[in-house]
């Protein structure tokens, strides 16, 4: 490919290979599986394997919480476990959700995924926050007495334990209770396991956004978490010492609660020690200072951007991940042009600067699908390129290639 150019991989649809309608969950489900990446969905990127991983839905639109990927390596898109069957709960007097029928213990809900998947390369695990389930209207079922988000998870998957032809969790938890388990995800307790520590308001839906960085050694996730309705973004960091032994774990509060930004991608620049948002109509951007980090940490914003080119608009549904070997952000909101976002030298609130980069070969119109393209559009450091993903029922799977690209064997 050419420097600053697109080229579309996908060779299958991801319609074309979703589970049997036979093998769908019996909730309520109003859009069906293309909800997976319609309804405010998201995506990790699997550096170990050049793989993107999938799976979603929430509220109304799907509660199923069957896994999809789409292989680099082969170009199409696979199914990567079955969905459970669900429980059907009464969370309020008209409000009904579901879990999954063998419990949290074999596999998590599934929610609307917003920036909330992240892929941990030591580990080699895919990292879901449990912040919501599935929501639809109904009376009549029985009420859940478990423990919800954040007093149980969270729920990493094993990519080696793929398989189109089992289900995610527990054998006989899927719709037709002959199809073996692959027991696909493991639920690390945190809470259970640490229960004197440190422990978010929750993790929910509209306020979440994640990054998974590797820290001496080890898997980092910064988690931006919910608070009071009107404080809804503090961050939190998750550590993953050894995959084998949850004990260790640890989560700590690196960044104190701030004013509500809602739905909204986050990334680190690991060149400043700065977690990133993208801000809304009186905030760009906001940041956290992690090289400050602690329960009083302040979410910082950032007012005034200079904007290079002129016409810069984009805000909670644009993507955004940071590119390390240019040392910036680039934001996408579907079509064939990027922006760049590049920090101060020096962090600070002043001297942050965007630019329009008119690219080639593209898709044109930005993502029409609810939530746009926050969690659709991350940085591929095995390649040094960034991946975009576009709707259902095609599920698009698009590479840019920046300026300046280094081939990483070199």
């Amino acid at each position: 490919m050419p420097e600053n150019s697109w080229r579309k991989v996908n060779q299958n649809t991801f319609a074309s290979v979703l589970q049997p309608a036979s093998l769908r969950p019996t909730c309520t489900s109003i859009s069906g599986p293309n909800a997976i990446i319609n309804a405010w969905g998201g995506f990790a990127y699997d550096t170990n394997r050049g793989d993107v991983i999938t799976f979603g839905g929430g509220h109304g639109d799907y509660c199923g919480n069957d896994v999809y990927r789409f292989r680099l390596s082969t170009s199409r898109w696979e199914r990567a476990g079955i969905s459970s069957q669900m429980t059907v709960y009464q969370k309020s007097a008209q409000i009904q959700t579901a879990y999954p029928k063998d419990g949290f213990a074999n596999a998590p809900a599934t929610a609307h995924m917003y920036d909330g998947l992240m892929f941990l390369t030591v580990s080699d695990r895919l990292g879901y926050f449990d912040y919501g389930a599935s929501e639809f209207s109904g009376t009549g079922a029985p009420t859940y007495t478990g423990l919800v988000a954040p007093r149980t998870g969270p729920w990493f998957f094993d990519p080696a334990k793929s398989d189109p032809n089992k289900v995610v969790g527990s054998s006989g938890s899927a719709v037709d209770p002959s199809i073996a388990g692959g027991r696909m995800w493991e639920n690390r307790e945190y809470a259970t396991r640490h229960p004197s520590s440190y422990l978010p308001s929750g993790y929910y839906g509209p306020t979440i956004s994640t990054d998974a960085v590797c820290e001496a050694g080890k898997d980092v996730i910064y988690v931006r978490t919910s608070g009071p309705s009107t404080v809804s973004s503090g961050l939190v960091k998750y550590v993953v010492s050894n995959i084998s032994n949850p004990d260790l774990d640890q989560l700590t509060h690196v960044g104190a609660n701030g004013n509500h930004i809602s739905e909204a991608d986050m990334a680190v620049d690991t060149n400043r020690l700065a977690a990133v948002v993208v801000g809304d109509s009186t905030r760009q951007f906001v940041y956290w200072d992690l090289a400050r980090s602690g329960a009083s940490n302040p979410m910082q914003a950032v007012n005034s951007v200079q904007d290079l080119t002129g016409g810069f608009n984009l805000r909670s549904n644009a993507g955004m991940d940071f590119d390390p070997a240019r040392d910036r952000f680039l934001l996408w909101n579907g079509e064939s042009d990027v922006w760049e976002l590049r920090l101060p030298a020096t962090l600070s609130p002043s001297g942050w600067t965007v630019r329009r980069i008119a690219s080639s070969g593209g898709a044109s119109g930005a993502l029409a699908a609810s939530g746009g393209a926050k969690g659709k559009w991350k940085y591929a450091p095995g390649i040094d390129v960034f991946l975009g993903m576009r709707e259902a029922p095609g599920g698009d799977v698009w590479i840019y290639k920046p300026t300046g690209w280094r081939d990483p064997a070199l």
